[in-house]
């Protein structure tokens, strides 16, 4: 069950920075579980850290650069959501969510979504809905062209959105996935084919497609050989904390019975998906 020390809104829609917002007038701290009942719309309007999370109502983020931290967020009840834009209207500004939540502590939720979602998750049941909506960008596309290792330089088959500062991967051409290789955009020529980076690439990537035709009937077929290139960076993004990685407990994201997801155009980083 939830304990009594919850920071309870008791305005609708209220903005998450005024202390009016919240009963004592007092804003909640970096380690406090927050509850957002049923009939109750928050807008997160400033960057914030707090333990928990536990929203009933709604939690709406603000069409402005932000970040969240917090212990784990869960969005329960029929009607409940967390919503970074919408499919209609995607999200245009950066947000990042971090869970922090560590191995050691159970939260103060019913003890068997406590048991099954850990202390570091972002998750939806019993009719609670996590809309989430990134930008619409070129998720991935093929190689124009063979590039060499060593090269500084990818042409593709298409122009894309991508742009200086992104992260990409590149498939492995030779069956061997370790070479698969992550880049850094440092720019993209103006028609938007040809991406440029510092790090030389350690492998050679196939951009070439193969035509081969049966003698007997003249039937042809076209073999794709080509490299494909997907975009990580994402301007929304759901991350696990500085720590996931080398204490081996990164965060998840799990829908549960009764529980909706609609996701599009989000990064997970040291986050699972389940």
């Amino acid at each position: 069950m939830l304990s009594d020390c919850l920071d309870f809104p008791r305005r609708s829609p209220s903005p998450w920075s005024n202390p009016a917002t919240w009963v004592g007038g007092v804003l909640p701290g970096v380690e406090d579980t927050v509850q957002i009942p049923s009939g109750i719309t928050v807008t997160l309007n400033t960057n914030v850290e707090c333990g928990g999370i536990v929203v009933e109502g709604v939690l709406n983020v603000q069409r402005t650069n932000r970040t969240l931290t917090c212990d784990y967020l869960l969005v329960q009840t029929t009607g409940a959501a967390f919503n970074v834009g919408s499919h209609a209207n995607r999200f245009g500004q950066n947000f990042t969510l971090t869970l922090k939540g560590l191995s050691t502590e159970t939260p103060p939720i019913d003890p068997m979504m406590a048991s099954m979602m850990g202390g570091k998750f972002l998750g939806a049941h019993d009719g609670g809905t996590l809309s989430i909506h990134g930008k619409d960008r070129v998720e991935w596309t093929r190689l124009g062209a063979s590039a060499a290792a060593g090269a500084t330089s990818l042409t593709l088959s298409e122009p894309v959105d991508w742009m200086e500062g992104d992260s990409i991967l590149v498939t492995s051409s030779r069956g061997d996935w370790n070479e698969a290789e992550m880049l850094t955009i440092t720019s993209v020529s103006t028609d938007l084919k040809t991406v440029y980076f510092t790090t030389p690439m350690v492998y050679p990537h196939n951009g070439t497609q193969l035509t081969k035709t049966r003698a007997a009937d003249g039937k042809s077929w076209t073999i794709d050989l080509r490299a494909e290139v997907g975009l990580l960076s994402r301007n929304v993004k759901i991350q696990g904390d500085a720590v996931s990685e080398t204490s081996g407990y990164g965060g998840h994201t799990m829908v549960m019975d009764g529980g909706t997801a609609l996701i599009e155009g989000v990064e997970l980083y040291s986050v699972e998906l389940a």
